[in-house]
């Protein structure tokens, strides 16, 4: 009797222990892993400088090059179109650069895109931009260089991404191979060094030549009966004064738009105000010239 009752009183604690030990295991126990939710968000992921003569990818870029511009999750990109008028642009530090577009599958619409007419995009896609300069994209040119850190500068780097037109532009991502924020800088540079020089120097040569008019001759120096009197004329030393400030902003506005027609109509009523007045100084100046 006193056998069993100890048999009975073992039995109860083995199992007392083993249901705590049962229990304590479940509450240490980690919770089974949930699949993370894939980020549907397109985003930026790289950001490429395409070279049109050589072909090579790079983070450098001059007029004319084409940007490259990498997307995760395109289709859900498509679908946020507004719509079908609505143009692809790129941003640069989140302003939107005028006259930069591109047509990437821009002849879908947005019912096409509904209807799953697109065909497989993938996870990612590339988007393609061509850096152009001319007046449709001034602006962007204009800011570029109103954010360059001086006047003889010339490159700016920036931060490149795209978006819909009048939207808000796409953040950037991982890049899927270092597993770090996405490099999205791309430097553009306006012109060649050498190429500045060299207009530089032309227009040194300029200023030497007007100088040497100046001192050398008496092409600014009033004139009685045919000849010199000596003194310098204001008006024709006000003309040759501004005429060399404008040959000397054409040369630099040329350089760096590579637009022609650069001088706009102030520029050129000045011009015109400049002779004018040596016109009238001129015709005041003839009664002296013929003796009266």
């Amino acid at each position: 009797m006193i056998i069993a009752k100890k048999l009975k009183r073992c039995f109860c604690l083995i199992v007392s222990t083993g249901s705590f030990l049962i229990r304590l295991q479940a509450q240490t126990s980690p919770a089974p892993a949930t699949a993370p939710t894939p980020d549907l968000t397109p985003r930026v992921i790289d950001v490429k400088a395409i070279n049109v003569d050589s072909a090579v990818n790079s983070k450098v870029a001059y007029a004319g090059d084409i940007i490259r511009i990498r997307i995760t999750n395109p289709i859900k990109f498509l679908e946020n179109r507004p719509t079908d008028k609505s143009r692809l642009v790129m941003y640069a530090e989140g302003i939107e650069l005028r006259g930069i577009y591109s047509k990437w599958y821009s002849e879908y619409t947005n019912q096409d895109i509904r209807d799953h007419k697109v065909p497989d995009i993938g996870s990612y896609s590339d988007v393609a931009f061509r850096l152009i300069r001319n007046q449709e994209t001034k602006p962007t040119w204009d800011f570029f260089y109103g954010n360059t850190k001086n006047w003889y500068a010339n490159k700016i780097t920036l931060n490149l991404s795209l978006g819909w037109e009048q939207m808000v532009q796409l953040d950037k991502g991982v890049d899927p191979i270092t597993k770090k924020p996405a490099d999205t800088h791309i430097t553009i540079y306006y012109y060649e060094t050498r190429e500045f020089i060299m207009w530089l120097l032309t227009f040194l040569v300029i200023i030497i030549g007007f100088l040497y008019l100046a001192i050398k001759t008496d092409v600014l120096r009033d004139s009685r009966g045919g000849k010199s009197v000596g003194a310098y004329s204001l008006s024709l030393t006000q003309l040759l004064f501004w005429t060399t400030l404008v040959i000397g902003g054409f040369i630099y506005s040329l350089v760096l738009t590579e637009i022609p027609g650069v001088l706009n109509s102030s520029i050129l009523l000045l011009i015109g105000i400049s002779l004018s007045t040596t016109g009238v100084a001129s015709i005041i100046d003839l009664p002296n010239t013929n003796g009266n």
